[in-house]
Parts: C-alpha cells; structure tokens; sequence
C-alpha cells in the first residue's frame, strides 16, 4: 500500500541529510527531513517531514511482567519485538514500567528507532550539558542535532539537551506531528481544557486527536501539560507506524 506524505512538504533534499541519515536508514527510508526547529522547547517546533515507515513482523517477543491486561500491551509487544522500545531486567522478569514518565531522551531516541535508526553507537555530543546525558542515547541526540531535528534549548548562555526533563503530551504530539505533517481538522475537537492548549501545539493535538492518535485522559481534558507516560509514548508511535503504512 501507499504510504502516507505530507503533501505540503515539497523541494530537495540538503545533501547534508544523506550523508549523516544514510547510516541508520536500516528498516525504514527518512525520505525528506528540512526546517526543523527544536522539538522539545515550548512554542518551538519541527516543520513536517516526509517518513516512510516500513513495519516489520514481529520476530521475537518480551513478555513483560507488568504489561499483561495493559490497554497498551499490544503496543509495547509490537514495539519492543521490533527494538524500538525496551524494558528493564529485575529478578530474571522484565519490566516496561508503563506509567513512567517518559524524559527527552528516552522519548527522542523511541522516535528515532521508530524511524528506523537502528542502533547508534555512542558519541560525545555538542550540548553543554553532555555529561548528563546517557551513553545509550548520546548517539541519538548527536545524530539528531545533525539533522537538525533537535536544536536544544539555551540555559544560562549554554546550548542544553536537559536529557532527563519529561516530555509533555503538547510536546510530544508536535513532534510526532512534525512526521505526519496531518492538518487541523475542520471540525476542531472539544476538550474540557481547551482553553489550556498552548497556541503552538493546537495544530498537532487537534490534528493527531482527530486522528485518534492522541486521546484525551478520560476525564474529558487532553492534558497538554502533562509529562507523558512511556505507555502513552508506545501507544502514539504504534499508531503513527500504522497510519503511515497504510
């Protein structure tokens, strides 16, 4: 089947783009990727990209101990067969801890795997705050800086990552969208929140609710400013994979 674009995304390609993403270009093809801002910095976002997304059956599969009869275990089982997501090992059992909150890193090196980066292998990287971050994301984080997926975010005149801030789901869902590139719907959701919705992100979480992407919190709020949880987090790749694989 066709894969999905944003069919507002048009023009060449930097050169540069392929001689850091070709790699990592291992399960899926990051088609077109320009103009991105800092994706975790609050009112400042990517502009869309053009992803194809291949998904590949499950070969393998970790059962965690803490997913069975988790409204996102099918996610979780999807993602972690595929490497995207991982656990932690305690006891001889393994544990996703789905209502984690999920931190920057964590969740920037979910979406990279998503994307089909495969495994970087670590490497120093251009923030200021390096040190904070994890040997496992480094690669991730320096790759993205490359590519101009991520720009950090300045602390005290320092350019910083901030490797272990959480995530918000107003933040998480700009980011995602900056993949799908999916417009506003016409008919605009109704949250009982609404009126909490940072400007910047209205787009993406009407855009990826009306896709049903993102959900509210079952209370009747879509909760822009909470962290997001790693279940969360799993939930809303899984579906994006689906829908870009359509």
């Amino acid at each position: 089947a066709a894969h999905k674009y944003n069919p507002l995304v048009e023009g060449p390609v930097a050169p540069t783009l392929f001689r850091f993403a070709l790699p990592f270009m291992l399960s899926s093809l990051l088609q077109s990727l320009y103009g991105a801002a800092d994706l975790f910095v609050v009112g400042q976002y990517s502009g869309a990209a053009r992803v194809s997304v291949t998904i590949a059956e499950p070969v393998t599969t970790t059962v965690f101990a803490d997913m069975d009869g988790h409204w996102a275990q099918n996610a979780v089982m999807v993602l972690s067969a595929e490497g995207i997501v991982r656990g932690v090992q305690v006891g001889g059992a393994s544990y996703f801890h789905p209502d984690d909150i999920s931190c920057r890193e964590d969740f920037l090196v979910t979406v990279m795997r998503a994307l089909g980066a495969g495994e970087i292998p670590p490497c120093p990287t251009d923030f200021a705050d390096d040190t904070e971050i994890s040997a496992e994301a480094s690669g991730y984080v320096q790759r993205a800086l490359s590519l101009g997926i991520i720009h950090g975010s300045e602390v005290d005149g320092r350019l910083c990552f901030r490797p272990r801030d959480p995530v918000t789901r107003a933040e998480a869902a700009v980011i995602c969208n900056a993949i799908l590139g999916a417009e506003t719907p016409e008919r605009i959701p109704t949250f009982a929140d609404n009126s909490a919705i940072p400007t910047w992100a209205k787009p993406s979480l009407y855009a990826l609710s009306d896709l049903g992407i993102l959900r509210g919190t079952g209370d009747g709020n879509l909760s822009p400013d909470s962290p997001i949880s790693r279940a969360q987090a799993a939930q809303m790749l899984y579906k994006i994979r689906q829908y870009l694989a359509e």
